[in-house]
């Protein structure tokens, strides 16, 4: 089951896992694009199933889950993908900006853990859940409201693979932190409510992980790939652009000097 599934890394995700022969119920909130998507995994010769679903729309997604599992009997890997995104300078930042993509980063990731983890947890075998944050969950780069919802999604896939540990659910997790991706995310405020807003892409430079600067954008299907060797080997974390490595690395060198300072600061008699 794959939200955000009719474009960009969603589908990616969804070739990859086609590919080997799992059946698929492909999410997005535009009909069109997932109508394409569902057709497009005939190629594999598995069931795909489309659901119109609007992510923030709490009811929507718990109608989701009851097709998904109308369809299939079971859900034996959750990819809550879908994203949007809105890069203004903070000191510029409205309350819409805010509420949008909090609302599709943040709280659409919370609807389809409420949706399907109680009945995944109750499921006999192997079962998996994919979070799609971003590098910019790992260190900001110039991107606020993005970072603090990608942020949240670390944090959340975190405590998930501890709990499930802690109170054996069963369930692996991974979250896919990818850099640049060719996708149309950079239009993705086509489906913002009202209408797009301006501050969709920042300004060249401002956005620290614009993959033009330096590097190619990676393939969805190249993402997808990585997806599907971390549900095998059962990764934490998907990090599939080896250069922004400098980025987390940057921001661990400030963490660990600030610890240092705190032990210096202790380790000095008053």
């Amino acid at each position: 089951m794959i939200t955000g599934a009719a474009s960009g890394i969603g589908l990616g995700i969804a070739h990859a896992l086609g590919e080997v022969g799992m059946d698929l119920v492909l999410a997005d909130i535009e009909d069109g694009p997932l109508a394409t998507a569902v057709d497009a995994m005939g190629t594999y010769g598995t069931r795909a199933l489309g659901v119109p679903t609007d992510v923030t729309d709490r009811a929507a997604v718990a109608a989701l889950a009851d097709a998904a599992y109308a369809a299939t009997g079971r859900v034996d890997v959750l990819c809550s993908n879908a994203g949007v995104g809105a890069f203004p300078p903070i000191a510029d930042a409205t309350g819409t900006d805010w509420d949008w993509v909090l609302a599709v980063n943040v709280g659409g990731a919370v609807n389809c853990l409420l949706a399907f983890l109680p009945r995944m947890k109750e499921q006999a075998g192997e079962k998996h859940v994919v979070l799609t944050a971003s590098i910019a969950g790992l260190a900001p780069l110039n991107m606020t409201i993005y970072a603090t919802t990608k942020y949240a999604i670390v944090g959340m896939g975190e405590s998930l693979a501890q709990e499930s540990e802690t109170y054996g659910y069963g369930i692996g997790v991974s979250i896919l932190c990818p850099g640049g991706v060719a996708t149309n995310f950079g239009t993705s405020d086509r489906n913002r409510p009202g209408g797009p807003a301006g501050h969709q892409v920042s300004p060249e430079g401002r956005r620290g992980s614009n993959p033009d600067r330096v590097h190619e954008a990676m393939d969805p299907g190249d993402v997808g790939a990585c997806v599907r060797e971390a549900i095998v080997d059962g990764d934490l974390y998907v990090v599939p652009h080896a250069y922004t490595r400098e980025y987390v690395d940057s921001r661990h060198a400030r963490l660990s000097a600030a610890f240092d300072k705190s032990a210096q600061r202790q380790a000095t008699p008053r």
